[in-house]
């Protein structure tokens, strides 16, 4: 195995509503494939209908359930980390409170829609002018960010997957140095995540750039997560993401312990 410390901060059991597979299976598949440690980041869609409708707080809870016990039946032979992603945090800033109410380990933060693109990115028409959604996503990505809510920012260049016109990522620049300077100030995480290198490898996002962007602008702390929704996807591409980070001048990758970053050396 090319790195001795091969880790994934990012996967969905099935009690995320698009998850397959359950949190021990998931764990058996991480150690089958050379993993050292796992977090289940289980999916808190914040908007108000869809945390009502995917019964959010009740599945979160049977989540923390099963991860903590995983915690104890691996204990030995793989880090388990309980987690959480949550989505468009500050739409429903009650629901995010109860929900980050339990000891996680990590918090990831994500935007997948928001009240600019209520239904998201994948649905948008290959004729619509993707700047102002863009630029209303990198804003509450930012705002996101300086609530204080979250570790790790998840997945940054999630809309590139499904924007289907051209896309100049530099017209983004300034919101994007922004954040990243937000991000360096507050200890908090930019996410390789390795779907867009293995899964999205042909809508070619420039992941190389943000992470270089990321670095000149004092960021520290990164994690690598394959975003698996089923056990056979767990550490898929972990591999590439920590040749990345080495391309890009990182040495070291994060993981998370009562949300406290621990860097180690992944070589």
């Amino acid at each position: 195995m090319k790195y001795s410390h091969m880790v994934d901060l990012h996967s969905h059991s099935d009690n995320s509503h698009d998850g397959k597979h359950n949190v021990t299976l998931m764990c058996e598949y991480a150690i089958r494939n050379g993993l050292r440690a796992l977090a289940v980041t289980d999916h808190c869609e914040c908007m108000p209908e869809p945390f009502k409708r995917h019964n959010t707080e009740l599945t979160l809870r049977q989540s923390f359930f099963e991860t903590c016990k995983a915690k104890s039946i691996f204990s030995g032979n793989l880090l388990v980390l309980a987690g959480v992603e949550v989505g468009t945090p500050l739409s429903n800033t009650e629901a995010a409170a109860r929900v980050l109410d339990k000891q996680y380990d990590i918090v990831l933060g994500s935007v997948h829609r928001f009240n600019a693109a209520p239904d998201g990115f994948m649905k948008m028409a290959p004729d619509t002018d993707p700047l102002p959604a863009l630029k209303a996503y990198f804003d509450e990505v930012c705002r996101m960010a300086e609530s204080g809510l979250v570790d790790v920012i998840a997945h940054l260049l999630y809309p590139l997957r499904y924007i289907k016109c051209d896309v100049n990522i530099a017209d983004y620049y300034s919101q994007i140095d922004c954040l990243f300077h937000l991000m360096a100030e507050r200890d908090i995480a930019y996410e390789v995540n390795t779907s867009h290198l293995t899964k999205y490898a042909d809508r070619k996002l420039p992941e190389a750039d943000m992470l270089k962007r990321f670095r000149a602008a004092g960021g520290r702390y990164v994690t690598v997560g394959s975003d698996a929704h089923s056990a056979h996807d767990v550490g898929s591409g972990v591999e590439v993401g920590l040749d990345l980070l080495d391309s890009c001048g990182f040495d070291r990758v994060s993981v998370y312990i009562d949300r406290v970053p621990l860097e180690i050396d992944y070589r």
